[in-house]
């Protein structure tokens, strides 16, 4: 990704990451830093998976909850959805509360919906040109000096600013995995007087 990045400024590729002679290690952070910043802005149906959470054994939960779970180490911010029954996909549990990297709760078993970096042949097309711009965008200004050609391309990658950071590239990306993705029905189940006539 980084050399079809810098392919669009005529900027000779990398042969090897771990090699700093050239800022190799510079252009893998700026890797990270844009692909993160792509996949934070929408939540992906193929960046994301449902992960049982791991318990931590004998710690009380600071708020009095009898336990606290770990997030998963490769996940990307915070849960999209915490549920204590992974095959409802309209079950929200709401009854935690974020610690750092930690969900507390009473429940014994929780699982989370979590926002996670797929690798690059994971990435439909749309979502790959839109980071080969961002990051061509990035290294017009690191590598090239050439602040008018960063502004063209992150425009390109991301649209206007009246619509950043949803337009342009990734906006495209965003509405191909919005029309793949079914539509869930109204949570109009989930409410006080319901869940009380349930049980």
């Amino acid at each position: 990704m980084i050399n079809r990045a810098f392919g669009r400024l005529n900027i000779d590729p990398l042969e090897d990451l771990d090699d700093d002679s050239f800022g190799a290690s510079s252009a893998a952070l700026t890797y990270d830093s844009v692909v993160e910043f792509c996949l934070g802005c929408y939540v992906f149906s193929w960046a994301k998976e449902m992960r049982v959470l791991s318990p931590r054994a004998d710690e009380i939960g600071l708020f009095g909850y009898r336990n606290v779970f770990d997030m998963p180490g490769d996940a990307l911010g915070p849960p999209v959805r915490v549920t204590d029954d992974p095959r409802d996909p309209d079950r929200i549990f709401n009854r935690y509360v974020l610690s750092g990297n930690t969900v507390q709760a009473d429940e014994p078993v929780l699982y989370a919906e979590v926002k996670f970096v797929p690798p690059p042949v994971k990435w439909p097309g749309t979502f790959r040109e839109a980071v080969t711009l961002a990051l061509a965008a990035e290294f017009a200004l690191g590598q090239v000096d050439d602040k008018g050609m960063r502004d063209g391309l992150r425009a390109d990658a991301f649209g206007s600013p009246s619509v950043f950071p949803r337009g342009g590239a990734l906006g495209a990306a965003i509405a191909e995995d919005a029309r793949a993705t079914p539509p869930r029905r109204a949570p109009v189940g989930n409410n006080p007087l319901t869940n009380a006539w349930k049980s």
